[in-house]
């Protein structure tokens, strides 16, 4: 795959064709209408690493921001809480989440350990995580 562009070159050219995606506040991807190029140190993840699936995920939601008449600007919390909604169904992970500590939760669900403290977070905002 080809090497993405330089950041400081895809901040200038950013538009409606390229979407800078977003993960811990660094570029990790951009995505056009039929393609994403990854910062190399993505790219050189296996495909089931959690990180790179974690990301993979972003640009699929970040594509989806992007389309329909509900189109909106990328937005990295956004896009983060739907990859973890994905990736983490809440039934699922409300089941799991009562036996199961943060590093086997994401052992099993295939992501980044933080984003497990993240879903917590996210189900416990809503109300629906007893624990």
């Amino acid at each position: 795959m080809a090497q993405i562009p330089p950041a400081t070159y895809v901040r200038r050219v950013i538009g409606p064709l390229y979407v800078a995606v977003y993960y811990r506040h660094r570029i990790v991807a951009v995505l056009t209408c039929d393609r994403v190029w990854y910062q190399p140190e993505i790219e050189a993840l296996d495909a089931d690493d959690p990180l790179r699936r974690f990301v993979a995920t972003l640009c699929l939601v970040g594509r989806e921001m992007q389309r329909g008449e509900g189109a909106e600007p990328y937005d990295e919390r956004k896009a983060s809480y739907y990859a973890r909604a994905i990736l983490m169904p809440d039934e699922d992970f409300d089941d799991l989440a009562r036996t199961l500590d943060d590093a086997a939760l994401a052992r099993h669900f295939g992501v980044p350990e933080e984003e497990i403290e993240a879903k917590r977070m996210d189900r416990a905002y809503l109300g629906l995580l007893d624990r």
